[in-house]
């Protein structure tokens, strides 16, 4: 595996604050079956004057990538900056932030491995996580964590119950789960458009065009075609829904194989890798794809494993996450 670590110059990033770029040629990733670039960028932001306390890794949503996150807006501050803030005022521990290079060409990756977009699982774990350590010498008294919300808060709660993973905590905000209520919907829902899809080669080609994002219900589409490329193996490069498109019944075999990867059920089978750890829930009572199902489920999965947990349900939506991210990072100070 080689590696490059590139100073950044971003304008909104004051001379007290420092963010490099990670870039690893990954050899997990280099599997993949889409044609994605092994190469990843991990952007790791940190204070020059206040000494790191912790490693927070951030995980973003789907269709988002971690150094997303230090594009500037207009009238609107970027987490790097409300970080920068709030490190400064003390509201925060400081940190080495790592901001996670999770893309794929069809949007995301969930943060696992999958035949279709690679090992995006190992690499985070077996290649990233060490060379952190390494790269920017953590000392080993430090505690690491993992924030994300949407798919990034399934991502969070994957890498800190899998086994042998470095992270003592994860903040998961609306984290993707509970299958059943959230993600089936979504599969009736554009099972017309995914008609159109029965390979790979048929996502890639009208990916590439340009063609893809201009079509009605284009999210709710590669959405779902990339679920399936996360969740489900392949048939000589055929896409395996676990819905029969036509008659709309469910194909028991491959449904099965998609609920052993909602946090649901894998948190149930993974309680041994949970001991000592710490786990903040967030979820609006509101939220379009019903994930309150899921987050009140996996609350009571950790209750019974004895998990120490906080849980808060909020007045919103699937929107507007940020702002959660904000409250969640001052719980740090508690872990």
């Amino acid at each position: 595996m080689q590696y490059s670590l590139y100073p950044l110059a971003l304008p909104q990033i004051p001379s007290d604050f420092v963010v490099y770029n990670l870039q690893i040629n990954s050899q997990v990733l280099a599997k993949n079956k889409i044609g994605d670039s092994p190469r990843k960028h991990h952007y790791v932001f940190f204070s020059r004057k206040i000494a790191p306390q912790m490693v927070v890794f951030h995980l973003a949503g789907y269709f988002g990538n971690g150094s997303y996150g230090f594009h500037q807006k207009t009238l609107e501050k970027t987490l790097p900056e409300q970080i920068i803030e709030m490190t400064r005022r003390r509201q925060i521990p400081s940190a080495l932030h790592v901001f996670v290079d999770g893309m794929t060409a069809w949007g995301g990756s969930q943060f696992i491995n999958s035949e279709l977009f690679g090992a995006h699982s190992d690499h985070l774990q077996e290649e990233v996580v060490p060379l952190v350590q390494e790269v920017f010498t953590v000392p080993a008294k430090h505690k690491w964590v993992l924030m994300g919300a949407s798919s990034g808060g399934y991502g969070a709660l994957h890498h800190v119950s899998v086994p042998k993973s470095r992270f003592h905590a994860a903040v998961a905000i609306s984290p993707d789960s509970d299958f059943t209520t959230s993600l089936l919907p979504e599969l009736y829902k554009a099972s017309p458009q995914l008609r159109e899809f029965k390979t790979v080669g048929d996502v890639q080609k009208a990916v590439q065009s340009g063609e893809f994002t201009k079509r009605k219900n284009f999210f709710d589409t590669i959405n779902t075609l990339a679920m399936t490329g996360c969740y489900s193996t392949l048939k000589n490069s055929t896409l395996q829904f676990p819905l029969n498109l036509q008659t709309g019944e469910l194909v028991p075999s491959l449904w099965k194989k998609w609920l052993e990867k909602d946090p649901v059920v894998f948190l149930q089978k993974r309680a041994r890798n949970l001991k000592g750890k710490k786990i903040y829930l967030d979820v609006g009572i509101y939220d379009d794809f019903y994930l309150y199902f899921g987050a009140r489920k996996i609350r009571q999965t950790l209750q019974k494993q004895k998990v120490r947990t906080v849980y808060n349900e909020f007045p919103g939506t699937h929107s507007g996450l940020h702002e959660r991210k904000l409250k969640a990072l001052t719980w740090l100070k508690n872990i």
